[in-house]
């Protein structure tokens, strides 16, 4: 019965990464159609505001696709002949650095604790940088202002651990182990707009580093902590 469950959850997935791959390009051809379209009415016309909401629809639904073929990549390892050694604590820096102005003009408060001389992770800087911005956008986005939110990057037992936490809302007991699944948007005070795939690429690509992820309360408020192995 396992092993019929894990090839229906194969088989779903591979459903899944199929029709965002063949439905990509018509899409993109009925966008560039609607575009067209608009240039032959003025701004005042009904049709140039519909057409408006149109293309912002398909740009909606693009965007979920490409994060499908996008994980599909991630789960398959594609990635795994772009590693290379990088410095977690540089890297999270250079992801913290843009956030600084945002975070202060939320009335949000930003506080760090990265260690110096940091090992470094075998990994692919793109990737890391994009989950790592993923939670940072995460807590900046989804907590009220006077939070505070903090960074912290800590060596322990071979494994760097990366810690993003905020004291604000939190998420509900049942909606912990639900977060990282597909298309998952929580009915609390922390969601916001998006395609419900955010964090499920985050989990992805700790994986495809032969990390781990997790998320706990941080009473109050949510820590998520990754640890990445360390290049030995």
């Amino acid at each position: 019965m396992l092993d019929q469950n894990e090839y229906l959850i194969a088989s779903l997935k591979q459903v899944s990464n199929d029709i965002a791959h063949d439905m990509r390009r018509p899409l993109a051809r009925m966008r560039q159609n609607l575009e067209r379209a608009i240039g032959a009415h003025g701004p005042s016309d009904t049709m140039h505001e519909q057409v408006e909401c149109a293309i912002e629809d398909l740009d909606a639904a693009l965007e979920i696709f490409s994060s499908l073929l996008k994980l599909a990549q991630l789960e398959s390892g594609a990635w795994n002949n772009e590693m290379e050694p990088l410095d977690p604590a540089r890297l999270l820096e250079s992801v913290l650095e843009p956030y600084r102005s945002v975070i202060e003009d939320n009335g949000q408060r930003l506080e760090t604790e990265i260690i110096p001389a940091c090992p470094t992770v075998t990994g692919h800087p793109v990737l890391l940088r994009q989950a790592f911005s993923n939670l940072i956008e995460n807590a900046v986005r989804h907590t009220p202002d006077q939070t505070t939110i903090t960074a912290t990057i800590m060596l322990s037992d071979k494994t760097i651990t990366i810690e993003i936490a905020d004291n604000g809302p939190g998420i509900p007991d049942e909606a912990m182990l639900r977060v990282f699944d597909r298309f998952v948007r929580l009915d609390t005070s922390r969601t916001h707009d998006g395609n419900g795939l955010g964090l499920t690429m985050v989990k992805a690509v700790v994986q495809l580093h032969r990390g781990t992820i997790v998320l706990s309360h941080n009473n109050p408020g949510v820590r998520c902590i990754v640890k990445l192995p360390i290049e030995l």
